[in-house]
């Protein structure tokens, strides 16, 4: 966290110490590149979801984001390319959907 009038960091989000440390300031260091972040600020986020195996950097704008895979990706995306908030979903639904089927079958008197 920063304070909003002079930017000096009040908090540290702790990537000197996470397991993707190295892999985060990679993929920042890809996006500062991008012609996207040079029109508006974005918020540094993370998205993970460990039952589908990935481990995403988030930037939140205000009018798109961009999703950042962090390697390993085990082939199903380009690790550190930058994807749509869309281009992700769609890469994302068809695990998800057999994930959901996978723990409905789990459940009780539960069949397809």
């Amino acid at each position: 966290m920063a304070d909003e009038k002079t930017g000096k960091v009040l908090k540290s989000a702790g990537f000197g110490k996470a397991v993707y440390s190295n892999e985060t300031l990679e993929a920042l260091r890809m996006a500062e590149q991008l012609p996207q972040i040079k029109k508006q600020d974005y918020e540094l986020r993370c998205l993970d979801d460990m039952s589908l195996h990935f481990v995403m950097v988030w930037l939140h704008g205000k009018s798109d984001d961009i999703l950042i895979p962090l390697p390993p990706t085990f082939g199903r995306w380009n690790a550190y390319q930058p994807y749509s908030e869309s281009e992700m979903i769609n890469l994302l639904k068809p695990e998800a959907g057999k994930k959901l089927k996978e723990k409905l079958k789990e459940l009780p008197g539960m069949t397809d």
